[in-house]
């Protein structure tokens, strides 16, 4: 009898906390916006493998919607579809504009020389990101 004693107060002890500790809390409401996306402008059948490359009216028109409910978008490479970053300005939308790196060290080359030169033609470009994947991947190290 004792044992059902002090079973039913550690039960009810347990419960009590986990009441206290798990209380309903309110949200926030919902933001108007989304501060940035990442944004890669390929529709379906589009690939760069296959140089099948989305129509500059396409771009307009995506970054035209997220222009509406977003501040900024981040892209992952500078030589392919040069007119994004152009567009998002006109969107008002920041960049942050990226380099594929990769093992052929000629493709880095133009790569990061296409990321500086749109970085200094666009003046809604203002961060630069090189290579983050190319790590992951094993494509380069650090000597």
């Amino acid at each position: 009898m004792m044992a059902l004693f002090v079973a039913g107060g550690v039960a009810a002890i347990h419960f009590g906390l986990w009441a206290v500790m798990n209380r309903p809390v309110s949200l926030v409401e919902p933001l108007d916006y989304i501060d940035g996306f990442s944004y890669s402008p390929y529709r379906r059948d589009q690939t760069p493998l296959r140089g099948i490359y989305p129509a500059y009216e396409e771009i307009a028109q995506d970054l035209s919607q997220l222009g509406d409910i977003a501040h900024r978008i981040r892209t992952y490479n500078s030589t392919e579809n040069p007119e994004v970053s152009d567009l998002a300005g006109q969107n008002d939308l920041k960049v942050t504009a990226g380099a594929w790196i990769d093992t052929d060290k000629v493709r880095n080359r133009r790569e990061i020389g296409a990321l500086l030169a749109d970085a200094r033609l666009h003046g809604n470009i203002d961060r630069l990101m090189v290579g983050n994947e190319s790590l992951l991947r094993a494509d380069v190290t650090i000597p």
